[in-house]
């Protein structure tokens, strides 16, 4: 912009020096004319000739004006990108852990003195049931919640068909195990099942079963201890984290597995 600048002023410059030499040029024609002719002569060209110049001069600082504002507005190139700013600190290392392995258990131990154990139960055979999960596996010498009671649970002795038959079942209401669930019309298999997250009831076997304490019989019904079906005490139908009253393996119809499905 400096060059250009530069070159308007000096285009300028040369619109004044050229008006100042035809001056002096008419100047020079005096010696070739008579005195009154040249003044006649002289006033009238000069008048047109300052008329002219004037106006052609206006004419060219206008345009070189114009240009010198568009040079004003024109924004200059684009500065360089600036640096790259340095790469923040690392954080600090977190505490390792160990883990341990060991009969169906995993136990997570860190160095902050935290810890968690995790129960490992691998199907017997074949897939998981269609749920996607263990199924009955999971309650094998484990207490599964029946979704709705207060605190009822249903453990199983082992588990076949892929999770989906329970073997021996027993039963635990609040703190108290021991429950040995027999036959009963009061029994409803399709909610015992729906309870323990599988859809429906398919199959129900019975045997002979130890009622020896602390184990007692148990029948099904919605009353007692609350209104939900349940499994309740044989002799007097309480025993939510009491201990249980019938001891009496009677005819041998006590449950000896449950199936469900999905």
């Amino acid at each position: 912009m400096k060059r250009t600048l530069t070159g308007i002023m000096i285009g300028i410059l040369v619109i004044a020096g050229s008006t100042g030499i035809a001056g002096a040029r008419d100047n020079d024609k005096k010696s070739h004319y008579s005195p009154k002719s040249h003044y006649t002569q002289k006033n009238h060209q000069d008048e047109n000739s300052s008329k002219v110049s004037l106006a052609e001069m206006q004419a060219q600082i206008l345009a070189l004006q114009a240009q010198l504002d568009e040079l004003q507005r024109t924004p200059g190139p684009k500065g360089a990108d600036g640096a790259k700013g340095s790469k923040g600190d690392k954080g600090d290392k977190g505490d390792s852990c160990t883990v341990i392995s060991d009969s169906g258990y995993v136990t997570i131990s860190c160095e902050d003195g935290t810890s968690a154990e995790i129960v490992l139960i691998p199907p017997t055979t074949g897939e998981t049931p269609e749920t996607g999960g263990p199924g009955f596996l999971s309650c094998v010498d484990n207490w599964c919640l029946q979704e709705g009671t207060i605190g009822q649970y249903t453990s199983c002795e082992s588990a076949s068909d892929d999770g989906f038959t329970c073997n021996n079942p027993e039963i635990r209401y609040g703190s108290v195990e021991g429950g040995i669930p027999a036959q009963h019309s009061g029994n409803d298999y399709n909610q015992w099942c729906q309870q323990l997250g599988f859809a429906a009831s398919t199959e129900v076997t019975y045997g002979p079963r130890s009622l020896a304490e602390p184990f007692g019989q148990l029948w099904g019904c919605n009353r007692y201890d609350e209104t939900i079906w349940h499994w309740c005490d044989f002799q007097d139908g309480i025993w939510y984290n009491q201990s249980l009253d019938y001891h009496s393996a009677g005819s041998g119809n006590q449950i000896t597995s449950l199936t469900c499905s999905n």
